[in-house]
């Protein structure tokens, strides 16, 4: 009996050491969405992009997801000024039409903006076809949701938490392109509304389907941009 205890305990070691996680193993409380960010990436061509993606097929080890988001990441966070269709001596001669080929791809989907290249899960209500200051404030701030920002107002932190993808994190926003447009886009649609249409529509309030809560707080939000404050979670 003894002898068998020690069998079990000695086989119980020696599987233990031969399934050691790699020491060059990330972490698995890592953050990979920030950790894992290399601005090289972001700069580099987009066939080797493709390629490295590629090579990641099949792979669920903590690394390659890793490497997988590191990937996407530098996929997104660039401008169409950093896709110039110009190709650099970086790429051999073979490799120029493949890449003006990606280029243009690129540039078509990201310059074609609209509500539906978003991610369908981080959908809004479709937008309201009069004013409604609360849809533009969530709109606007949706891309730094998807970005994880945390939230300080009260009832947009509630909405977002509501999003099974929102896990609100501090930390550097690494914004894609589509998000920046969206946020400059929502900004000026904010910022243009002069302070008659604004008047006008706290007057209108509440306005026919609408809660005696939503009414107070389109008023609220109106009342804010008429003094000139803030109303969205812009960290800017």
């Amino acid at each position: 009996m003894i002898g068998r205890v020690a069998f079990v305990w000695i086989w119980a070691l020696w599987a233990g050491a031969c399934h050691q996680a790699d020491p060059d193993q990330p972490a698995v409380d890592r953050d990979p969405a920030l950790a894992a960010f290399d601005e090289d990436l972001r700069r580099a061509p987009l066939c080797q992009l493709e390629d490295a993606m590629a090579a990641l097929e099949g792979r669920d080890d903590l690394r390659a997801i890793d490497q997988r988001r590191a990937l996407d990441l530098a996929w997104r966070n660039r401008g169409p000024a950093e896709l110039s269709l110009e190709i650099g001596p970086e790429l051999a001669a073979d490799q120029h039409d493949r890449e003006r080929g990606l280029r243009e791809a690129w540039l078509l989907e990201h310059g074609a903006y609209s509500w539906d290249n978003l991610d369908p899960e981080a959908q809004l209500e479709p937008r309201p076809p009069g004013l409604s200051l609360t849809w533009l404030v969530l709109a606007h701030d949706l891309p730094l949701a998807r970005n994880q920002h945390p939230f300080e107002t009260p009832w947009v932190r509630d909405y977002f938490e509501r999003k099974s993808w929102y896990t609100p994190r501090t930390g550097s926003l690494y914004l894609s392109y589509i998000d920046k447009v969206q946020l400059e886009r929502l900004e000026a649609e904010l910022e243009g509304l002069d302070a008659a249409t604004l008047q006008a529509w706290r007057d209108s309030l509440p306005r026919p389907g609408m809660s005696d809560a939503e009414a107070q707080l389109e008023d609220r939000l109106a009342e804010r941009l008429l003094a000139g404050g803030s109303v969205t979670g812009d960290p800017r």
